[in-house]
């Protein structure tokens, strides 16, 4: 068994670089085959102690973290019929670690290109197909146009809002130039599209698909109130004396300042999830209170209460897909929902099914290769369309 001194000193020399690809090897097989929480604490401790942050280029990253995946995946032991990735739920808090480390990108390429004759090939004329690409709609309640109509972007300065560089809605309060304070603003995403903003009073919102969210245009002295339908992340200002709150379709959820998610899509279960801070879920019958770690759910007036794994609670934020058992129809109909896709043939009988965690890469043809190390499937991309067989 490797003592205390010995683990350190192998994560101080693969930060270093000075491992050779047989310890890297080691290192990495320890953190991705069922890691102790003392062994994943060690290792933050030491990660901490001896890194120095390396930079990489955005499309070098989601190459590595492909890859890691890919690497884990493929090492991961399968039951009949059903495709498995427990150990990735666990190792992805330090995934995100790794991808800022030069030698472990030169580790997993060639892990890649030692496996590269055992990859499936595609076809040399495929297609590229890519993410959708459209931002939310926005829409206010005294929008001369009428309310179904989404504002222009040559009306935002109207309405206080600005759109920075990477596509966040900000919404001025205190913007002079702006209509009547009682404006009610519902911003709307599509199927396959999230959009992230910023509140009038500072707080961070990222919508999911299909879904939205309506707030006044400048909140009051008293309170803060949100509607939400769909699945919606909070990050919320604490703010002592103006209380926030978000109602769902069956539940008030009230905070003052913390960290939630909230899943209230018409004819589903609506789920209050808290990763940091207090909240109180409220329904005409009952009063929950949540501490972090736990959820309140439910679809009729009195909710209930549960203790959850946060792991994945925020992947469909930070750009990932979370398949949970879902066969090859369900699986390509979310993927249709995403990606410009024309068309899906599945000419295959396979049982597959697809559990975890897969990065939403912006080139379609990434995700199904590491859809294919997975399954017995093969995916090609022509004229714009998904064509599924068996291998």
């Amino acid at each position: 068994m490797m003592t205390n001194s010995e683990f350190e000193n192998l994560v101080k020399d693969y930060l270093e670089n000075k491992l050779s690809p047989e310890q890297e090897r080691q290192l990495i097989v320890l953190l991705t085959t069922n890691p102790s929480a003392d062994l994943l604490a060690k290792f933050d401790k030491f990660y901490l102690k001896y890194s120095k942050e390396v930079a990489l280029e955005k499309n070098k990253k989601d190459k590595i973290w492909s890859n890691i995946h890919a690497h884990l995946v493929q090492d991961t032991p399968y039951q009949t019929g059903a495709i498995k990735n427990s150990r990735w739920k666990t190792f992805l808090p330090y995934a995100a670690i790794f991808i800022g480390i030069i030698s472990l990108a030169a580790l997993l390429f060639t892990l890649t290109d030692k496996n590269k004759d055992e990859t499936p090939q595609h076809d040399t004329t495929v297609n590229q197909i890519f993410l959708k690409k459209h931002s939310g709609l926005i829409y206010a309640s005294n929008n001369t146009n009428g309310n179904n109509t989404p504002l222009k972007q040559s009306e935002f300065k109207t309405y206080g809002i600005v759109k920075d560089s990477a596509g966040t809605l900000v919404f001025r309060q205190d913007d002079k130039h702006v209509l009547a304070n009682n404006t009610k603003l519902t911003i709307q995403t599509q199927k396959g599209q999230t959009q992230a903003l910023v509140l009038p009073d500072g707080s961070k919102v990222w919508i999911n698909s299909n879904s939205q969210i309506t707030f006044p245009r400048s909140f009051n002295e008293k309170e803060r109130q949100v509607q939400l339908v769909g699945e919606g992340y909070f990050e919320v200002t604490h703010l002592d004396r103006q209380p926030f709150s978000v109602q769902g379709l069956h539940y008030t959820t009230e905070v003052l300042g913390t960290h939630f998610n909230i899943q209230s899509y018409p004819n589903s279960i609506e789920r209050i999830s808290l990763l940091e801070g207090k909240v109180k879920v409220s329904s005409p019958k009952t009063v929950i209170h949540l501490s972090p770690g736990q959820q309140a759910y439910g679809e009729t007036t009195t909710p209930k209460k549960t203790e959850i794994d946060t792991t994945d609670i925020l992947a469909w934020q930070q750009g990932y897909f979370k398949f949970e058992n879902v066969d090859i129809y369900q699986l390509t109909e979310q993927i249709r929902d995403w990606y410009d896709v024309k068309f899906i043939k599945i000419n295959s009988q396979s049982e597959d099914r697809f559990s975890g965690t897969y990065r939403r890469t912006n080139d379609l043809s990434d995700l199904l290769k590491n859809l294919e190390e997975v399954s017995n499937l093969r995916f090609n991309i022509k004229e714009g369309g998904i064509y599924v067989t068996n291998k």
